[in-house]
């Protein structure tokens, strides 16, 4: 007897080592009179039980296992570039399997499926039989329904989270004993009344299992043939229907077990022959055919995705993490693992361009440091997630990939298989820019770029004072002593934006940076202290993702509407279900007018500024920021046109080096991320054509100013009280030189009427008396005595001017009148009119004629 009829048999010795050979026969007897009451009457009279708490039926698998294929955008086509399975499954639809499968899978393992009633009482005799030795038969008594039962066992033993449980239930689904037989014919005969004999067969061939993870004739039929199951043929369909007795020793998965599948699948075309679904030259051709699979790689998981591996694994940690997939773990373990067909927001197109020129500047690896780098793009206004390319290898086996693998994410946060982020440098400085123009404050406006230190004092956050004292940020370029918000931009001034943050509470740049939808990318995502520093003005104190970045600059382009980012447009059951993914959620972070100047301002940055470099001169309206920290160990571009916003972050994932300093590639490394920025947009704006966006109004250029007020000779705290109360801020400068009296204003800085903002600081500088005198009497004084005397009296010669009466000069010039007045109180510092008549010159002096000359010293 042969190892596999050994072990067919073994059930039924069992069976008649507890009923007898009387016993059995009765049985039989039964069953073929009435099956469903002969199955519980046998067991119940003889105790064995097993069915009491059995259903009637089993319900066929809604949750079999199967892969889930996530779908990108190619050239307008959905086209599918990753598989995620633990079991190799695709569950079709009847008229998608082949005809010759269908038989072959009847006439090979059941020939009265269409007859019996889920329990073959044939077979069972005839197994019975052969195992007493009264018949020489290798057929099992195993209905398809039977069979399908013990599948349908099988899997929901898959299923289960609890590693223990699994192993007992899949051994209790298997086990060669009588009660699982019973347990089967009972089931199958319930199964039968419930569904009809198209939909039992068409489940079966969807579980069967095939060998190794493969399991249903559509993945069959792929990983064996590269072929759908509506297109095997009758040797094909033979083969594999082979297959399922025996996985083990008859899958095609390994050429030792050709000559297994052989016998078997020749005695099964010989069935479909004898039972007309063939004919004889079919068979003759069939049993030609040699045992030779077109076998198919199996490629699951991301890291056999064809393009886009870290996208494909932040889509997966999205689906199991969402609740909009399943209420709890479980059930969104379950639900990935039944299957589903995944549309993504990823364009290919630009995913290829994005993988392959960032693989062209970055590589994988640096002996010298950890060197990080990736660049993603989300659309404007919609918050989809265009690409996401990274310089490393996508690997999350235990082991690891070695150098230039990894399976964190850089592009993504750390809850969704990203790192902690990276400093964003002075690409954050677009957050005070925005809550600078919010304020009322223009483009045009002069802050100092000067170095200074700053204390403890000079900033403030949620109302209180932040800051340590003794901080003295430097500069990457110039510190001009005063510089307009646009140059500042533009050449990305530290100072300029540090001293813009004094003018505001930095807890109003944190808000509106969260209006953008910034936050940290560790654990703790709430954006709450993440201002508290003021070093987080120009991008030194928290770390974010590219992703969020990306999201930012998204939002800017959109002109103010800020939309998180998503990567799922629509999700499709196993069963065609359609699921709606999580949508974006979108708010407007600023006015459109804000955004419009500053994305006039950011141009700049292009045209005139730090990213030159990276300017494509296409003609596509770009703007963007780049960032780099104070010891250049990361860098960044943020860019976008209308139709694409993108982050690109190069840096050390640990460590200090300083890419100022590091050639790269035969580029310095700072520089490299304008080379993908060009090249990048350079093909980008050929795909996604760019629009230009509306000039900004002219109050975000000049601000919406107020006229200074005019305080001179009022007191400190009168001037104090109206500055104040017209909105300005007020700052005391002290005593300075003047003729006003002493504690009266002398001047402020602005200068009376001139237009600032409000909210700007006016100093008030007060008189120490130093400048006030008389006016000398120098009427009837010759001219260069009377010039003598009012230098000698502390006024300034530049300042007196000499007017001549009837216009001659020459001769003896004396001083006929004085403005001030002789004896009147005046400043030093004031001008003075001397008005003279000459005689004796006849108006030929060698300074000419005229009424209104100048003096000496003008």
């Amino acid at each position: 007897m042969s190892a596999q009829k050994t072990k067919r048999s073994g059930v039924f010795g069992a069976i008649l080592g507890m009923l007898g050979f009387s016993g059995l026969a009765g049985l039989l007897v039964a069953i073929m009179v009435t099956p469903a009451i002969a199955v519980t009457g046998m067991t119940a009279n003889n105790s064995i039980g097993i069915f009491n708490e059995l259903p009637e039926y089993a319900t066929l698998g809604e949750d079999l296992a199967q892969r889930v294929t996530l779908f990108g955008k190619q050239d307008g086509a959905d086209v599918p570039f990753a598989t995620i399975f633990e079991t190799n499954r695709e569950e079709v639809a009847w008229e998608q399997i082949s005809q010759y499968a269908k038989d072959a899978a009847v006439y090979g393992e059941d020939v009265r499926f269409y007859e019996h009633g889920g329990v073959d009482t044939q077979s069972v005799v005839r197994a019975a039989l052969g195992y007493l030795g009264f018949a020489d038969t290798d057929s099992g008594a195993s209905t398809i329904t039977m069979q399908l039962i013990k599948n349908i066992s099988v899997e929901q033993a898959n299923q289960m989270q609890d590693q223990n449980a699994k192993e007992k239930a899949y051994k209790e689904a298997t086990a060669p004993t009588l009660d699982r037989k019973l347990k089967e014919m009972k089931l199958a005969i319930g199964l039968e009344k419930e569904y009809d004999k198209q939909t039992i067969l068409l489940n079966y061939l969807n579980i069967a299992h095939f060998g190794g993870v493969t399991y249903g004739i559509e993945a069959a039929a792929q990983r064996y043939y590269g072929i759908t199951s509506a297109d095997l043929n009758p040797a094909q369909a033979a083969s594999l229907i082979a297959i399922v007795q025996f996985p083990n020793s008859r899958s095609l998965d390994k050429e030792e077990n050709f000559e297994n599948n052989k016998v078997r699948r020749d005695y099964i075309l010989n069935q479909m022959h004898k039972y007309n679904t063939i004919t004889k030259e079919q068979l003759d051709e069939a049993l030609a055919t040699p045992i030779q699979p077109n076998l198919q790689p199996l490629k699951t998981g991301c890291m056999n995705a064809s393009v886009a591996q870290y996208f494909c694994d932040a889509v997966v940690k999205e689906l199991k993490a969402n609740e909009a997939f399943g209420a709890t773990s479980e059930e969104r373990n379950n639900a990935f693992r039944n299957g589903y067909d995944v549309y993504t927001t990823l364009d290919l197109n630009m995913q290829n361009h994005a993988q392959a020129t960032l693989s062209k500047w970055v590589p994988s690896s640096d002996e010298r440091f950890q060197l990080g780098s990736a660049s993603t793009a989300v659309e404007p206004g919609t918050g989809r997630v265009l690409f996401m390319a990274q310089n490393t290898g996508f690997n999350d086996t235990l082991a690891g990939g070695g150098p230039g693998t990894t399976s964190v994410n850089y592009s993504t946060d750390q809850n969704r298989g990203g790192s902690s982020g990276f400093q964003a440098g002075s690409t954050f400085k677009v957050f005070t820019l925005a809550e600078w123009l919010k304020a009322g404050h223009g483009l045009n406006e002069h802050v100092s770029g000067s170095l200074r230190t700053y204390n403890i004092r000079d900033f403030v956050y949620c109302g209180g004072p932040t800051g340590q004292n003794g901080w003295k940020p430097k500069n990457a370029g110039p510190s001009p002593s005063s510089v307009s918000v646009l140059n500042a931009t533009a050449d990305s001034v530290n100072t300029a934006f540090l001293n813009m943050a004094t003018e505001m509470d930095l807890c109003d740049i944190e808000n509106t940076a969260a209006s953008f939808g910034m936050h940290p990318a560790n654990g703790n995502q709430d954006p709450e202290g993440m201002m508290e520093k003021p070093s987080s003005v120009i991008g030194g104190a928290e770390t974010f993702s590219p992703l969020t970045m990306a999201s930012a600059f998204a939002t800017i382009a959109a002109r103010g509407q800020y939309c998180s980012p998503v990567m799922i447009d629509s999700v499709v059951k196993f069963n065609g279900e359609t699921l709606t993914p999580p949508a974006t959620q979108c708010n407007q972070a600023v006015d459109p007018e804000i955004a419009d100047a500053m994305i006039y301002a950011l141009k700049r940055v292009f045209t005139e500024g730090t990213a030159t470099m990276a300017r494509v001169g296409d003609g596509t309206p770009i703007f963007g920021k780049t960032g780099s920290t104070d010891s250049y160990n990361q860098t960044w571009l943020a860019a976008a046109t209308s139709t694409v916003a993108s982050a690109t972050w190069i840096g050390n994932v640990v460590g200090e080096q300083r890419l100022n300093k590091t050639n790269i590639g035969g580029q310095t490394g700072s520089n490299i991320r304008f080379r993908i920025g060009k090249e990048l947009y350079s093909v980008f704006n050929d795909m996604r054509p760019g629009e230009n966006w509306p000039e900004p109004k002219a109050n975000y250029l000049s601000g919406n100013n107020s006229p200074v007020p005019d305080v001179t000779g009022q007191t400190l705290e009168q001037a104090k009280s109206l500055i104040q109360s017209l909105g300005f801020k007020f700052a005391d400068g002290g005593a300075t030189a003047s003729a006003a009296e002493v504690g009266r204003v002398a001047h402020t800085d602005p200068g009376a009427g001139a237009s600032v903002p409000r909210g700007r600081t006016i100093t008030v500088y007060t008189s120490d008396g130093s400048l006030a005198t008389a006016m000398p009497n120098v009427v009837g004084k010759e001219l260069s005595v009377a010039q003598a005397d009012l230098a000698a009296a502390g006024f300034d010669p530049a300042k007196v001017t000499v007017n001549y009466r009837g216009g001659e000069q020459g001769g003896t010039c004396v001083v006929e009148a004085s403005d001030p007045a002789a004896g009147a109180g005046t400043s030093k510092a004031a001008a003075v009119t001397l008005t003279v008549v000459c005689t004796g010159g006849g108006g030929n002096g060698n300074n000419g004629g005229g009424n209104n000359n100048k003096g000496p010293g003008q």
